[in-house]
């Protein structure tokens, strides 16, 4: 990267920081106005990003709504420690990381329902796999942001190493850190519960 390409970027950057400091104050003080310039800064931006996670246009508009709805309830207790784009876009993928988890879960309890027919055992083991499957999402939840999602991208949408980097912007051995890092994690936090393999690259 050349000098001046960088001191370009490095202008546009503290640009846009005032700029959101001022839709901060803004949003204080006058509310209405105040929503709707951070609104038309980073709604579509937001609907794009929630996509690349959900797949699904409409799911991730209604997703970039919430992000909105919640920013506005809380506008008088408001901290952003970052940018307000980096509050906005972790609110996002928090929300699509939910969304993503309960429909896993809502298909799991569907296909455990499925089986209860086949014998005498499967309430019982519908109930422990249940328990087991809570914990496990606890576990995923208390991983760490980044962390979290390269690991609910691997095992709970089947993304491979190469479609995660390509997807968040990162390496492929960023990837692989964060993957080693969260299985050691779940590994501590669920001790014999539960073993934990490697994906195979693709």
């Amino acid at each position: 990267m050349s000098l001046r390409i960088f001191l370009s970027l490095t202008q546009f950057m503290e640009d846009q920081r005032s700029k959101e400091g001022a839709w901060l104050a803004l949003l204080r003080e006058q509310p209405q106005e105040g929503l709707r310039c951070i609104f038309e800064a980073y709604y579509q931006p937001l609907c794009r990003s929630i996509f690349l996670l959900v797949r699904d246009a409409s799911v991730a508009e209604d997703l970039a709504q919430e992000v909105f709805v919640q920013l506005w309830r809380r506008r008088d207790e408001l901290e952003v420690n970052t940018s307000l784009w980096a509050y906005l876009k972790r609110s996002g993928h928090n929300r699509a990381l939910n969304r993503l988890r309960d429909q896993k879960l809502r298909r799991e309890r569907e296909e455990a329902a499925g089986r209860q027919q086949q014998g005498a055992e499967q309430p019982r083991r519908s109930l422990e796999e249940a328990e087991l499957q809570q914990k496990v999402q606890q576990a995923v939840d208390a991983l760490p942001p980044r962390t979290r999602l390269v690991f609910v991208l691997s095992r709970f949408e089947g993304y491979s190493q190469k479609q995660i980097a390509e997807e968040l912007g990162i390496s492929v051995k960023t990837v692989e850190n964060q993957m080693t890092r969260a299985l050691r994690l779940l590994r501590e936090m669920l001790k014999d519960q539960l073993p934990l393999k490697k994906r195979d690259k693709r």
